[in-house]
């Protein structure tokens, strides 16, 4: 069964009960050409992931963005995916 979440709301990690959950939602500005980017994109998550003590499945990079017509730069959008409803306020203060 899918669930359909609306937004801020999305579905939880792969592996846990379906759902709509609460995530962090982060921008990162990064210092690399939006193409360049794309590439790296499995490898930046998995990198965000293991720094934060989360599952692969936790984070999803959910958009990116040439960062105000500074081609060289690109904005990051990602959500922190918690596995219950949400993280609690211990966990998000340490992300």
């Amino acid at each position: 069964m899918m669930v359909t979440c609306s937004k801020p709301l999305t579905n939880t990690p792969p592996g846990s009960p379906c759902g709509c959950v609460w995530p962090l939602q982060v921008k990162l500005h990064i210092s690399i050409a939006i193409y360049k980017f794309f590439p790296l994109v499995f490898k930046l998550a998995e990198e965000i992931a293991a720094s934060l003590l989360l599952s692969r499945n936790q984070v999803r990079i959910v958009g990116a963005n040439t960062a105000n017509h500074q081609l060289e730069k690109t904005i990051v959008l990602l959500n922190l995916v918690p596995q219950g409803v949400k993280f609690d306020d211990t966990i998000a203060f340490l992300i």
